[in-house]
């Protein structure tokens, strides 16, 4: 047919293109074009290879390709990619435009095909995907590739038909010949595996299980000799059943991705059959972008892993989405691909050091265990755990019974099995894929004492929540197999004795496991690095089949080369495990547990000895009972002790340098001070006004003479608390004292140097203070500690000055005691205990009220105030003894050195610190005595009013300072003890007698000898 100018005309025609990982309906626009031809919505190279190619096919058909330009564009999607599937499209809508086909013949079907230069029409990879877009939008018709026309029939309900050449479509499009109709399914033939009768006939149980795992899907492991797994293994294809049309051609397609089915190849009926190797890589298993993987090229069928327990890791890994997720997905930087992954897994593991002995190895349980636990996460959700019988001799064969089913009846009986499941109409489709709500919703119905044995089981920790699921899963299958709709307490006893039959299920279905967890600091005690790791590790449980047996963590604890600090937590998870409590040791990360060389031997020898296995989360996980992984761990462990000591030396020296240049170190803001940053980073301090003062208070009331603890009972009556809302204690009090920065220093390691921010006192006062409350006493090991309170603080004003008259008395110290009396419940006095002396009592608040008024008359008069500026012109007293503690520490320091440089043995180095440290300790108590008794005295007026809110410590400092004691004598003679009222005297004049009459009783009793 020749082109015309009159015909040509805008032409449209439905075709099915990959726009990313799917298949959308798109449309190819031909309409006549002043340029010349060319393919819009592809880039301009893919463009110009599909417009020769289609050319050349046309040509190559007997077709006259159209001499006027025309213009062909996609239409709705642009093809990034182009997409060969479109030739014929492209080429129909070019003859159409030309007016060799009928454009209204074209506008219901879809057009579908890659072009050859011969002018054949190509088979499509994806043909029945293709066709179900089209199905999708509603198109009534699909012409399609002789090659994909079956396919596509069993994948679409449109009516599909089909072309081998363009030539023949173009001819059925015009209506001149037919084109092709579907054919029937071919009957998928036989598959050609081994079958069952051929195994021992005492191998029931094996058959058994077989049948089971074929009729509900299920995952089975088999455990044993590699070959006696492998015999059963070939057997289980024969037993599962044709594929349904749809998902068999879901399985073409996937296969032609890979290139293991031609594209002209019929759609295989049979279940597909995987066998990947266990040194696999990743790729390998779970493709790529551009193919599948062994995982997706056995959906719908089996996959088949020999010695799973040798697979690595991440290959495990892969087998889990399986499990899990059905399906996997492989992304790139600029697209993913999808595929499914619904297979039947069929793992294999020897659990012997020794595969080709079988049964009655001799290894040590530990040894079965740990070579299984390398399966992983794959343990636990396989529903079915089979112990493999031993090769049986073929004479030995007992076949009393008759000969043993083959695998074509025990097909028909699965075959029946999921028939029965589908007329029960679950919600499910096959048993393998029942989710626990569902199982329950479906066993509302079943009688309570059917499941009381599971529960009993998941109660006694033989079966976890997701083992008692595995057992309602085979009940099912097994009830199917009986012909029952629902499973009976029968059926629920079988499935429980399948699941544990091995032995294996209970034990190690979750394995006994130590969680250890450690992080070096933890300031504020919030423990979160201990919760982070925790998660982690129950996230490491979860996915490797671990119990915990006991948790053991260590707060705040270094576990570096330098640390000293004891890990209880840790010792007594060694005990634990050399006394057998678990198997497992898991930890974030090999440093978590220890960076000590020593310390590693030890974990070596308990993998070595007691079987312990260790995992961890971040770190790579080696076989302890191996030399290549000792020799491993022990590179480990020297490479954290490096770093660990590494670290620390840059870590010290930047702390020095940065104490050297007054900058601030970090951490909880000294109490007087308020932090200033810059542009997010902490650069000093300024004063805190409030907090300020309180400290000043606190130095003028210890210079004064008063104890910490009663400068902390009136901060605590009158309200003033800690920087964090603390109550102030004397402890609290002497930290804040006599801590460097409120002088205006950085201390670092002893040494003091100039700070960036002013200071809040002054650094003679601060020095004084310090030796007043910050005494310190060194230890054995010439560590200094500071003294903290006030030790036995006195409790009465006048302790240890109140003396028993000479004459006519004993000449001792009177002791302050409580007397109290119904009306003075707080009367206290002093009385002197010898015997003798009948004890000798004098009332202490009229006895310390006569003395005040005796002190503020001296202390306002000449005499004294002369007396003590004279004193304070003297020399200081405490300059020897100043000079003598700096001398002693420069020889303990000497004596240090030289113990370091092993110039001095132990012995003689003992000796020297001990002597220095006894000398020290006598001289630093010295010079505090003396910094306490240079007391700044108030003025009499000042005294009187401070006297009632000041503590006992700061009067007796006081009165010390000016008295040398007091003397208290008995009563004089013919002078009553006590007055009574006259009858006419009046309460305030029998008040005034009174105290007149006290008066004169403690001007004849006590006497006070001065100072000054």
């Amino acid at each position: 047919m020749t082109e015309s100018t009159s015909h040509r005309q805008a032409v449209t025609v439905p075709a099915v293109a990959n726009i990313g990982t799917t298949c959308q309906v798109v449309y190819i626009e031909a309409t006549p074009s002043a340029a010349a031809t060319a393919i819009a919505g592809v880039p301009d190279t893919v463009a110009q290879a599909a417009l020769d190619r289609i050319r050349t096919g046309t040509v190559s058909a007997g077709l006259a390709w159209p001499n006027a330009p025309i213009a062909l564009r996609v239409h709705p999607h642009a093809l990034p990619d182009g997409d060969p599937g479109l030739d014929a499209a492209f080429a129909v809508a070019a003859l159409a435009a030309s007016g060799q086909i009928a454009a209204s013949r074209l506008a219901s079907i879809a057009v579908l095909g890659a072009l050859n230069p011969a002018g054949a029409l190509q088979p499509l990879q994806n043909a029945a995907a293709r066709l179900a877009a089209a199905d999708r939008a509603g198109l009534p018709a699909a012409a399609v590739p002789a090659a994909n026309l079956t396919e596509a029939s069993l994948a679409a309900a449109a009516q599909v038909h089909g072309a081998a050449t363009l030539k023949e479509l173009v001819a059925g499009l015009r209506g001149q010949t037919p084109l092709m109709s579907p054919v029937a399914w071919p009957t998928a033939p036989p598959h050609p595996g081994a079958d069952l009768a051929d195994l021992p006939a005492s191998w029931s149980s094996a058959r058994r299980v077989l049948e089971i795992a074929a009729a509900g899907g299920h995952h089975l492991l088999l455990i044993g000799p590699a070959a006696t797994a492998a015999q059963l293994a070939e057997r289980l294809p024969r037993l599962l059943p044709n594929l349904d049309p749809h998902t068999a051609t879901g399985v073409a397609h996937l296969h032609r991705q890979a290139g293991t089915l031609p594209l002209d190849a019929p759609v295989r009926q049979r279940p597909p059959w995987q066998a990947p190797d266990p040194h696999d890589s990743v790729p390998d298993l779970a493709g790529t972008l551009k193919r599948p993987g062994a995982v997706s090229l056995a959906h719908a069928g089996v996959l088949w892993c020999a010695n799973a327990d040798l697979m690595s890791g991440r290959a495990r890994d892969v087998l889990r989405l399986i499990l899990d997720q059905r399906r996997i997905n492989a992304i790139g930087a600029r697209r993913q691909a999808a595929y499914p992954a619904a297979a039947q897994l069929l793992l294999s593991a020897t659990g012997c050091q020794k595969p080709a002995t079988g049964d009655g190895c001799g290894c040590p349980q530990h040894v079965h265990n740990r070579i299984l636990a390398r399966l992983g996460p794959l343990f636990d959700r396989v529903d079915i755990h089979y112990s493999l019988p031993p090769t049986t001799p073929p004479e030995q064969v007992d076949r009393a019974d008759g000969p043993p089913p083959g695998s074509a009846i025990v097909a028909a009986r699965v075959a029946a099995a999921r028939a029965n499941a589908r007329a029960a109409r679950r919600p499910w489709h096959i048993n393998a894929e029942a989710t626990a709500p569902a199982l329950r919703e479906a066993l509302d119905r079943v009688p309570a004492a059917w499941l009381a044995p599971l529960r009993h089981a998941q109660a006694c920790g033989m079966l976890s929540p997701r083992g008692t699921t595995q057992v309602l899963r085979l009940a099912f299958t097994i009830a199917d197999l009986a012909g029952r709709a629902m499973p009976n307490a029968g059926d629920l006893a079988d499935a429980n004795c399948l699941e544990v039959r091995t032995g294996l299920r209970c034990p190690m279905r979750k394995r006994p496991a130590a969680k250890y967890r450690r992080i070096s600091r933890d300031r504020e005690g919030r423990e979160l690095g201990i919760e982070r790791q925790d998660e982690d590790l129950d996230a490491l449980a979860d996915k490797r089949g671990l119990v915990w047996v006991d948790d053991y963590f260590d707060n705040d604890l270094s576990a570096s080369t330098n640390s000293r600090k004891p890990r209880p937590d840790y010792d007594r998870m060694l005990r634990d495990a050399k006394a057998g409590k678990f198997e497992v040791i898991a930890a974030y990360t090999t440093s978590r547990l220890t960076r000590r060389p020593r310390e590693f031997e030890d974990l070596i020898d308990l993998a070595r000895d007691h079987g312990i296995e260790f995992q961890y989360i971040r770190s790579p996980e080696f076989d302890l009972t191996t030399a290549q992984g000792r020799g491993i761990a022990r590179t480990l462990a020297a490479r954290d002790a490096e770093q660990a000591e590494t670290t620390a030396e840059l870590v010290q020296r930047a702390h020095r340098q940065r104490a050297e240049m007054g900058e601030i170190h970090g951490g909880q803001t000294p109490y007087g001070f308020t932090q200033v940053w810059d542009r997010g980073k902490l650069v000093t301090y300024v004063e805190n006004t409030g907090q300020a003062d309180i400290i000043r208070e606190a130095y003028d009331r210890i210079l004064a003479g008063e104890g910490l603890g009663g400068i902390a009972a009136d901060w605590q009556r009158r309200g003033i608390a800690t920087a964090r809302g603390a109550k102030w204690t004397r402890r609290t009090i002497q930290s804040m004292v006599i801590g460097p920065s409120i002088a205006g220093y950085r201390e670092h390691n002893g040494d003091l140097f100039e700070a960036k921010w002013p200071p809040l006192v002054d650094r003679d006062d601060w020095t004084r203070v310090r030796e007043i409350v910050g005494v310190y006493a060194s230890d054995r090991q010439g560590n200094h500690k500071p003294r903290t309170g006030n030790g036995n603080a006195r409790k009465y004003a006048l302790s240890g000055l109140v003396f028993h008259a000479a004459g006519g008395g004993c000449g001792r110290v009177l002791y302050g005691c409580r007397m109290p009396t119904d009306k003075r419940p707080d009367r206290y006095g002093y009385v002197c205990t010898t015997p003798a002396c009948r004890r000798l009592f004098i009332d202490g608040q009229a006895v310390e009220r006569f003395i005040l008024d005796q002190v503020c008359e001296v202390i306002d008069g000449r005499a004294l105030a002369a007396a003590i500026e004279a004193d304070k012109s003297k020399e200081d007293p405490g300059r020897e003894i100043r000079t003598a503690i700096a001398d002693d520490e420069r020889r303990l320091q000497r004596v240090q050195d030289e113990y370091d440089d092993d110039q001095i043995p132990q012995a003689e180095y003992r000796r020297r610190r001990d002597r220095l440290t006894t000398r020290l300790d006598d001289n630093r108590r010295k010079l505090a005595d003396l910094s306490a008794a240079r007391v700044v005295l108030p003025t009499g007026d000042e005294l009187r009013a401070q006297w009632p809110t000041r503590d006992a410590i700061w009067k007796r400092t006081i009165l010390g300072a000016v008295i040398r004691r007091v003397t208290v004598g008995p009563m004089p003679k013919g002078m009553a003890s006590h007055l009574t009222q006259r009858r006419t005297e009046t309460d305030d004049e029998y008040a005034g007698r009174l105290d007149l009459h006290r008066a004169t009783v403690l001007a004849a009793r006590v006497k006070v000898e001065w100072l000054h």
